[in-house]
């Protein structure tokens, strides 16, 4: 089976990538894109990761960012259908990510812990949103998120990030 994760930033790299090892782990292909920005790419590196270079900065008006977004959206539906078809499912906690599973027509997975995050792209996007147990799911369904697309997970999102490293 053939699975898709795509990386943002550094932090998201950090728990990420062992979720991608693991699919690998159990006889997967993954392809593994990221927002092509120095510290991701490094982050990802340094984690035994190769990931496809897709997009870069955006800007910071709101319209640099929708239209960087629907750039970068376009540019991974090419390149994801081009590597491995449509996924088994994505793992992704960029909008662009979200929406281009959609466009794929890939079931897809978001990790989300801040509450304050805008969701409407995640919610249009059909995501299924994973949080950790200690944020209440009204957080996001207050701001619109449906709650049968909720699921919350113990721990944090950083407890996926130490998994399987010697500390």
């Amino acid at each position: 089976m053939a699975f898709w994760v795509d990386v943002d930033n550094p932090p998201q790299a950090q728990y990420l990538s062992p979720i991608a090892l693991e699919l690998r782990e159990r006889g997967n292909e993954v392809l593994v894109t990221a927002r092509n920005h120095a510290p991701t790419l490094e982050v990802l590196a340094n984690r035994g990761e190769e990931p496809v270079p897709v997009g870069g900065s955006f800007g910071s008006s709101r319209a640099s960012k929708i239209v960087g977004t629907l750039r970068r959206t376009a540019s991974l539906v090419r390149l994801v259908r081009s590597r491995i078809g449509v996924p088994e499912a994505t793992v992704s906690t960029s909008r662009s990510g979200v929406l281009a599973a959609r466009v794929l027509r890939s079931p897809s997975f978001t990790i989300l812990d801040y509450e304050g995050v805008e969701l409407g792209a995640f919610v249009k996007s059909g995501t299924t949103l994973l949080h950790p147990q200690v944020v209440p799911a009204s957080r996001f369904i207050e701001k619109g998120f449906p709650a049968s697309r909720l699921h919350s997970f113990p721990g944090l999102k950083e407890d996926i990030a130490f998994s399987g490293l010697d500390l």
